[in-house]
């Protein structure tokens, strides 16, 4: 019995260890914006780090309302959308990075996002 329980907690850890490993930080420049559209996969998860208490925005193109973002807490932050014009092609989502940490973007579906930034809100 005792082996077989140690089996089944080995097994969840290694599960939760490959699963974190699946995680991508998020390819940003110096300017904390990717430099060319992102194909990402169906289930993709990609990181990035704040180390900055409040003024930065993540927002990115096109709007999706099913790609997930979570604080460090693993709290979901709930996404707002913009739009530069009347154009329905230029609206974008965005949210407040107001807590250091780790942010977690999950992509539910695969396509390309053509632009995204973490950087100062102006």
């Amino acid at each position: 019995m005792k082996y077989s329980s140690f089996s089944l907690i080995v097994a969840l850890g290694l599960g939760s260890a490959a699963f974190a490993s699946a995680e991508k930080m998020l390819p940003l420049n110096e300017t904390g914006c990717i430099d060319q559209p992102l194909q990402v996969k169906r289930g993709q998860v990609f990181g990035f780090n704040s180390s900055a208490d409040a003024g930065l925005v993540l927002s990115f193109a096109p709007v999706s309302p099913s790609i997930v973002v979570k604080d460090p807490k693993g709290k979901r932050i709930a996404l707002e959308v913009g739009a530069d014009g009347d154009e329905p092609e230029n609206r974008f989502s965005f949210a407040e990075i107001n807590q250091k940490g780790r942010y977690t973007i999950r992509f539910p579906r695969a396509g390309k996002i053509e632009s995204l930034c973490v950087n100062a809100a102006s």
